[in-house]
């Protein structure tokens, strides 16, 4: 078995997926089961941007049944975000409201996880050239680390 670290070139599939983002959001701004579901059921580290992460918080605080483009941005700015009513506006372009949103929130759990993993693979290199670095404690992290991304 070889030691050498490895580098294999591959099509890397990207880590986040920004017009999902924006769909999770917009079918929560269309349909109030939909935003009761999504308040449930996604964290903020589901998002990748401040302002998707802002407009899901703002959800959160105004709940399903209070959704409206006009609340939200009053909401937001609140909470001191400013956000264009036209950006606001555009959340559901495209959105088909009958898609469940649990598939939504699983598609972007399976991008938040591999998230997950490419930081540990990062953090991984540095504990493993760190001076005195002990292998057991070293793998111990990575078990708790990886049972927390598996929730």
């Amino acid at each position: 078995m070889s030691t050498a670290p490895r580098r294999t070139q591959s099509n890397q599939v990207p880590l986040s997926d920004l017009v999902l983002e924006q769909g999770a959001l917009g079918a929560a701004m269309l349909v109030p089961k939909q935003a009761e579901i999504l308040i449930r059921d996604a964290h903020p580290q589901l998002f990748t941007t401040s302002m998707h992460r802002d407009i899901f918080a703002a959800i959160g605080s105004l709940g399903s049944q209070n959704l409206d483009y006009t609340l939200l941005i009053s909401e937001m700015e609140r909470h001191g975000t400013h956000v264009a009513m036209d950006v606001i506006a555009h959340l559901d372009d495209g959105v088909v409201p009958e898609i469940p949103m649990s598939f939504r929130i699983e598609r972007l759990k399976e991008l938040y996880r591999r998230r997950c993993l490419a930081s540990l693979a990062e953090d991984l290199m540095a504990w493993v050239y760190a001076p005195f670095a002990s292998s057991s404690e070293i793998i111990r992290r990575i078990h708790a680390i990886l049972g927390d991304i598996a929730k």
